[in-house]
């Protein structure tokens, strides 16, 4: 049995000051260096974009002290079995909200003194490379501020503004994940196991707009990951990033697997110029009706599922598993 420390996963969380320029510059973010990809030796991987407090991964290296996250035990069983070993993994969190920055580094010293490779990614995730403005909302102090995200949808005089650093997402996984070397030896027993595998959990505060048609345009979706499951926010949606040149449409004039997925790309341009949108503080443009939003992304999940099993091997489930909030479990101690 691992013995565990009297310290905790748990902290409280306290708003930043607003910062001119990114507090983690995208120059710092970990990368592989050309011949290297930071998942070389990884059997399995999962990809927890939008992590808030890295809690999944810890669901994923730890069940155990998780007895009530059924949802996460259950996908993780299903895709990678229940006797899976944790030497087998590399999981990466993306999370751009500064306030979580040092628990994401605890994190990953805990695990690496384990044998467990973590890394956090302390940058949001996004269809081009660059920066965002994202929004702390005082209100979400006491949840974790887990609607910290480029929409400006509270009071103005209720949020602190910051600059974070944003990856592009798809290139990130074709550069650091496809192609990975695989280890000589897996510790694991995965009995009618298909292969490896690449995992994602997606929960970014509206940005699945901007990455899951850069995700589909680059073929990284249905090429390099085997399942996704995630929540969808239509209250989020914008035409564009305010400030930015984040365009959805963009990355869907590229997507051109096949005529039906065409024929999808043409109803999607249609929605889209049917969308109404109402003006916030600030000039960001939301749509005004989350039925519309919830057509945009009902169609950009069809588009994915709708190719043949040869074209894409990408499941996707809709849910996600918000149970303990503030962690509070000890961390593990070799």
């Amino acid at each position: 049995m691992q013995k565990m420390p009297a310290t905790t996963g748990a902290r409280s969380v306290h708003l930043a000051r607003v910062q001119a320029t990114p507090r983690v510059q995208a120059t710092t973010l970990p990368r592989g260096n050309g011949t290297h990809r930071l998942a070389d030796g990884c059997h399995h991987v999962f990809l927890d974009v939008g992590a808030n407090i890295g809690i999944h991964t810890r669901f994923l290296f730890e069940p155990s002290l998780y007895p009530d996250a059924s949802l996460s035990t259950a996908i993780f069983e299903s895709q990678f079995g229940s006797g899976r070993d944790n030497r087998d993994f590399c999981a990466f969190g993306f999370e751009p909200n500064p306030a979580h920055a040092d628990r994401h580094r605890e994190l990953e010293a805990m695990y690496g003194a384990m044998g467990w490779r973590y890394t956090p990614v302390l940058a949001a995730a996004g269809n081009k490379e660059g920066a965002l403005t994202f929004y702390h909302n005082a209100k979400g102090a006491g949840s974790e501020e887990w609607g910290f995200s480029s929409s400006l949808h509270a009071d103005p005089k209720d949020v602190i503004a910051e600059e974070v650093p944003v990856v592009h997402l798809a290139r990130w996984i074709e550069r650091e994940i496809m192609g990975r070397k695989l280890p000589a030896r897996v510790y694991g027993k995965y009995e009618g196991d298909p292969g490896p595998k690449v995992v994602m959990k997606m929960d970014v505060e509206g940005q699945e707009y901007y990455l899951l048609p850069s995700l589909l345009a680059t073929g990284v979706m249905c090429k390099g990951v085997d399942f996704v499951f995630g929540e969808h926010h239509a209250r989020f949606f914008r035409s564009h990033q305010s400030g930015t040149d984040f365009d959805a449409r963009g990355d869907l004039d590229r997507f051109d697997i096949d005529k039906q997925a065409w024929s999808w790309h043409t109803a999607y341009e249609k929605i889209f110029g049917d969308l109404k949108f109402k003006k916030y503080p600030k000039g960001e443009l939301v749509v005004e009706s989350e039925e519309d939003a919830w057509r945009i992304f009902d169609l950009l999940v069809t588009m994915m599922m709708s190719t043949t099993e040869e074209d894409c091997k990408t499941t996707f489930l809709m849910a996600d598993d918000e149970s303990y909030l503030h962690d509070g479990a000890p961390w593990p101690a070799p």
